[in-house]
């Protein structure tokens, strides 16, 4: 599977992933400490209650308020999938005898656009649903 349809399925392919740089960590006798099950099923849990807690809060939010304490919460959610995945990361590059990640450092044309309509997509996103969610409630001052 392509690296781009990974990160729309992600929750699908971690366990199997982990469980793949477990058995190249093993064999090749690194010393890494990590719990490779743990990772993947607190990985899992984090991504499903963060999709959750965005979607739920948007259908069912009354206020922008409800909405606001979602997207901070969705952050928490976001911080621990970064831990993981940095802790993934750091496996990774032992396992390609590169510890210092140098030969992932490159980003290619595509990427750059990739990221560039996101966060655009991103920008007009927040901005349109704070206008719907604030639209019958005035402000605080």
């Amino acid at each position: 599977m392509q690296p781009f349809w990974r990160g729309f399925f992600d929750i699908f392919w971690v366990r199997s992933l982990f469980r793949t740089m477990e058995d190249a960590r093993t064999s090749r006798n690194i010393e890494y400490s990590w719990s490779w099950q743990g990772l993947a099923t607190f990985l899992i849990l984090a991504i499903i209650f963060d999709r959750l807690t965005i979607r739920l809060s948007f259908n069912f939010a009354e206020d922008w308020r409800t909405a606001d304490i979602a997207v901070l919460v969705s952050y928490v959610f976001l911080a621990i999938r970064g831990w993981i995945l940095w802790k993934a990361q750091k496996l990774a590059n032992l396992i390609c005898d590169d510890p210092m990640g140098s030969s992932n450092t490159k980003l290619v044309w595509w990427q750059i656009v990739f990221m560039v309509v996101l966060v655009v997509l991103s920008i007009f996103g927040t901005f349109q649903a704070v206008a719907e969610l604030s639209a019958g409630e005035p402000w605080p001052q």
